[in-house]
């Protein structure tokens, strides 16, 4: 319960007025001077000395299991601070529990995120130090430390917020990242699996003539090999590896040049044969390297500065109260389909509706996206990826566009764009049958396959 104050008694400010413990009411002398010492500036700087102090000495720590021969025992030094270091941070975690109390009342120690990292790195050190023996998987937990200092940084403390604030966002944009690198990897093993390909001799033709020796430009005898480079698209998960080296900067020019100089399969290279594929980087640094970057860097810094303006402008009441109105505004009402009353469309609406409708169809997309993947190991999935899964993607539209009829189908976006990709589907499928060939094939196979991907966030809502 809350303890009642008569008229003109100060409370602790700052504070909740429940007791800390069953012992310190909020006007108890000991309350007061643990409050003031842990909200001195002194004291405060005194508590980030220490934690930079404890940083620098465990670096100098070697492991408690000595991996060779020559490595040193811990120094006494490195010994006594552990004592100390965990004495102190205990002390600090004491003065706090008798100020806002451990864990049942709001406001307490422990309903506090950081004061909870805090109190489990206080725990680690100390099991570190009480049972010297313990496992190796629960020791690598003491590299937590570190975070001890975010705690006394407010800075740092407001970007980490700002960070765990954006975690919703940046998995969103996470999702487009991966449809981003699975159209491009897709793309990539359409338009190039196996014309990266190279003899170590120009001068042969291609695979067929890379055979017995010849002579080096330092004149030596050297026998022809086809070399398959260590960057290529020559299945999606060789692909996805190659962007995401792209994607990093880090040697992705070579695979570019090699890309411009493709002639065909088991072909040998010729300079500048491609050199439209330049185009294929470009489009894909822009967009999924560049562009995603600033827009992880936009949704951080945009959180930052929402948690500094409502710190300072609101409380958080007032800012519970702004979000909770533009998620409101953001809520856009949806017609809700009518039961028809024919009995074949009936029947299509029970199905449609049924609860298990979407887990089966998102069952079939994540197949459908899945086999891209095995595409270029088991050959027989062509006949699967070109007319199984297109047909019964097809036969789902129709069966909801009987179930609520083509006004209604036709008013939700989603429907819309899943339509889209149908019918692009089913293109790819007649011009494929029709023996259509190069890059225009490519890019429809590969955005094909993405837009079915990014359906996989309408069905799973």
């Amino acid at each position: 319960e809350r303890t009642s104050l008569p008229d003109g008694i100060n409370i602790i400010p700052n504070r909740a007025v429940y007791k800390s413990l069953p012992l310190f009411g909020p006007r108890h002398i000991v309350r007061q001077v643990c409050q003031e010492i842990i909200e001195h500036r002194i004291w405060n700087l005194g508590m980030t000395i220490v934690i930079i102090t404890a940083l620098i000495i465990s670096t100098q720590e070697p492991p408690k299991e000595a991996i060779f021969a020559h490595q040193p025992e811990p120094s006494n030094l490195i010994v006594y601070s552990e004592y100390a270091f965990l004495l102190i941070f205990f002390v600090e975690m004491a003065l706090k529990v008798v100020v806002d109390g451990f864990i049942r009342k709001p406001g307490s120690y422990l309903t506090n995120i950081w004061n909870k990292l805090d109190f489990f790195i206080l725990l680690i050190m100390a099991g570190s130090i009480v049972y010297p023996n313990l496992p190796s998987s629960l020791k690598m937990l003491r590299v937590l430390r570190p975070l001890r200092f975010i705690n006394k940084i407010k800075s740092l403390k407001m970007i980490v917020e700002a960070l765990v604030a954006s975690a919703r966002n940046i998995l969103q944009i996470s999702f487009v990242a991966i449809i981003g690198f699975f159209l491009f990897a897709v793309f990539g093993v359409e338009a190039f699996m196996g014309k990266l390909n190279y003899c170590t001799d120009n001068s042969v033709s291609g695979k067929d003539t890379c055979v017995s020796t010849f002579i080096n430009a330092v004149g030596i005898f050297t026998p022809r090999m086809w070399t398959i480079p260590r960057q290529n698209f020559d299945n999606s998960y060789l692909a996805a590896l190659t962007l995401s080296e792209v994607a990093s900067g880090a040697d992705w020019a070579p695979v570019m040049w090699s890309a411009m100089d493709i002639t065909s399969r088991n072909e040998q290279p010729s300079p500048y044969a491609s050199w439209w594929w330049i185009l294929y980087f470009i489009l894909f640094m822009l967009s999924c390297s560049y562009f995603l970057v600033n827009i992880f860097i936009g949704i951080i810094i945009d959180n930052i500065t929402k948690n500094r303006n409502h710190g300072i402008y609101m409380s958080a009441e007032q800012a519970e109260w702004v979000m909770q109105k533009q998620r409101n505004s953001l809520v856009v009402p949806s017609a809700t389909p009518v039961a028809p009353e024919s009995a074949l469309r009936l029947r299509a609406y029970r199905i449609v509706t049924h609860p298990w409708y979407k887990r089966i169809v998102w069952i079939g997309i994540t197949l459908n996206v899945g086999l891209y993947w095995f595409q270029s190991y088991i050959s027989e999935l062509g006949i699967v990826q070109l007319i199984v899964f297109p047909v019964v993607f097809s036969l789902e539209v129709i069966l909801r566009m009987m179930a609520v009829g083509p006004k209604v189908y036709f008013v939700g976006g989603w429907n819309l764009y899943d339509f889209s990709v149908v019918l692009l589907t089913d293109l790819t499928v007649i011009m494929t049958a029709a023996g259509g060939t190069g890059p225009a094939m490519t890019g429809l196979r590969a955005i094909t396959a993405a837009g079915r991907l990014a359906r996989l966030m309408q069905v799973r809502k």
